[in-house]
């Protein structure tokens, strides 16, 4: 009788490296089809919006067009330094040009490398296939940053998120390889570093949270029995690695502290008191109105802006989430130590993700419209806190089988309701840039040409369409005609509920500045419903006009507000 050999452990090793690779890849691939379908119902019909007229107005009237001079000339402009932010979106103007399309697809493809890199991650952390597919689809498709999907002038926010991921990943990998290449990914982390703060700040306070997480990881390796094979790094060498990053963190910030052009102003006391409330409405809307509150937000769109091809795609993308999550749980997935540990974790990263703002009040908390585009760091936080509080509250049921079908299914309802309201979102924004074409054509429709210096104010349209904005201000409508005239001189702006008519002109707030146009030959009131011109040459004929066209100033709009847009649910 032959005895059978048991198997080597470096073959088993090996079989479970193979099988790693193939599951990695597979869901991977399962992530890139989930977002290429959450995308397809829009991304082909958005177009620009708001500051993205600025710097197209910039770039294509810029009288030297080499790239250097483009990006000086955005630097100039600029009173952040963020050169990550302006080399990119340079870049991204000489591939496209006026063209939004590419942009588009630019920005989805650096969402995606973005949820592939959480998903390795999370993997890496926890070593549960599930939990880590789990938190990066939910995260992928929460509607909490809706607008950096949407939003040109937002695609350097989305570039900096992989970039500070990357840096995370490349950390990880650095303490499981041997010397020479360990130092090969601690110089992709530090490059990682200095691309992600110096396109965006907000993933500051999230750098300074990787060391422990890279320690933790290094804890688990310690602990593993064939520890002896596995290559891993000292606690000494470990904290060389995390000082090389904080040299690469304080070397970043430092630069943009140096050349930033921005005042503060606010003792520290009143800045905290104000983060603190600033704290909770974001509290109030991740949690609130995008946690407990979203079948009440599903139930509104449902019944005031419902679209059965939006219905039928996020049916689809649930049952496709929930069947192949189901594939993948494991028994040992659901351990309720593992997830109170991941629920803390996300508590932290949301709070992290606010940090920056106690430097300054540069900030609107809100669930649509731009406001909404610096979530996208908090909301890792939210994916994680919310998959694994949804996983830890189903450990109480007994049945494992009850378990795993409930969390693939709460899981697949996140993943097909956060779907809903991303696409039902876009639909507004792809509706505000359709308008925004419509108005431009009829202002050159009835302005042949404009005089130099000229100001057209612009009446009876609405600055919003929902979150989406059409022309809301003097930069996005004067920057728009600008390019369509080709002639710098022009200035424009929307009449708004913030108008008033002044003896020496028209003044016009927005975002706490006020912009004046004294009356002249060449300001212009054109009404877009009417198709009229008015021309304004003192305040007589201001106050006519308005008393008789638009005593509101508010062309019957619904209730709008910048950074907000007007409310859909």
């Amino acid at each position: 009788m032959m005895i059978r050999e048991q198997p080597k452990a470096s073959e088993s090793r090996s079989a479970t490296r193979k099988y790693e690779l193939r599951s990695t890849v597979r869901d991977c691939l399962f992530l890139l089809l989930i977002v290429l379908l959450s995308v397809s119902l829009y991304i082909g019909r958005l177009g620009f919006s708001s500051d993205d007229w600025g710097f197209l107005a910039v770039f294509h009237l810029s009288p030297d067009p080499s790239f250097m001079s483009l990006v000086d000339r955005a630097n100039s402009d600029y009173g952040v330094f963020r050169p990550v932010f302006v080399v990119y979106l340079v870049a991204l103007y000489w591939l496209f040009g006026l063209q939004p399309l590419g942009y588009h697809l630019v920005n989805a493809a650096v969402l995606l490398s973005g949820f592939l890199l959480l998903y390795l991650i999370v993997r890496e952390l926890t070593q549960r296939r599930s939990l880590a597919l789990a938190v990066a689809l939910v995260y992928a498709l929460l509607p909490h940053y809706s607008t950096d999907r949407l939003w040109m002038t937002a695609a350097p926010i989305t570039l900096s998120m992989p970039l500070y991921l990357l840096s995370l990943y490349a950390d990880l990998k650095a303490i499981q390889t041997r010397p020479l290449i360990r130092w090969v990914w601690k110089i992709v982390s530090m490059a990682s570093v200095v691309a992600s703060v110096l396109s965006y700040e907000l993933f500051v306070p999230l750098f300074l949270l990787n060391p422990l997480l890279v320690a933790y990881r290094k804890r688990q390796r310690d602990r593993m029995t064939d520890n002896a094979i596995l290559p891993t790094v000292r606690w000494r060498t470990l904290a060389v690695l995390s000082a090389c990053s904080l040299v690469a963190l304080i070397y970043s910030v430092g630069l943009k502290l140096a050349y930033t052009r921005r005042d503060v102003g606010h003792p520290l006391g009143e800045q905290l008191i104000w983060f603190a409330k600033l704290m909770a409405k974001a509290v109030f809307v991740s949690f609130g109105q995008y946690g407990v509150g979203l079948p009440g937000v599903m139930s509104k769109l449902a019944l005031n802006h419902s679209d059965w091809t939006i219905v039928a795609l996020g049916i689809a993308i649930g049952l496709l989430v929930g069947m192949y999550l189901y594939r993948t749980l494991t028994p040992d997935t659901l351990q309720r130590s593992l997830l109170l540990r991941l629920m803390v974790a996300g508590v932290v990263i949301f709070g992290s993700g606010y940090v920056i703002f106690l430097s300054n009040r540069n900030v609107i908390i809100t669930p649509t419209g731009l406001g909404n585009r610096i979530a996208i760091a908090a909301t890792i936080g939210v994916a994680l806190s919310l998959v694994a509080g949804i996983g830890w509250g189903l450990t109480f049921i007994r049945s494992q089988t009850w378990q795993r079908r409930a969390f693939c299914s709460l899981v697949a309802l996140v993943c097909a309701s956060g779907f809903g309201i991303n696409a039902t979102i876009a639909s507004f924004w792809v509706d505000a840039y359709q308008q925004q074409q419509l108005v431009i054509a009829d202002i050159r429709q009835q302005f042949s040409t404009l005089p130099a210096n000229s100001t057209v104010i612009l009446d009876g349209v609405c600055p919003y369409k929902g979150p989406g904005v059409v022309f809301e201000s003097n930069w996005d409508l004067a920057a728009a005609l600008r390019i369509q005239y080709r002639d710098r001189s022009i200035s424009a702006d929307v009449v708004t509920p913030s108008l008033t008519v002044e003896d020496d002109g028209l003044a016009i707030e927005i975002y706490d500045n006020v912009s004046k146009y004294p009356y002249s030959d060449n300001l212009f009131v054109y009404h877009f419903g009417q198709g009229k011109i008015h021309r304004l040459t003192n305040t007589q004929m201001a106050q006519h006009y308005f008393e008789t066209v638009n005593p509101n100033y508010d062309s019957s709009c619904p209730a709008g507000e910048p950074g907000f847009g007007s409310r859909i649910f």
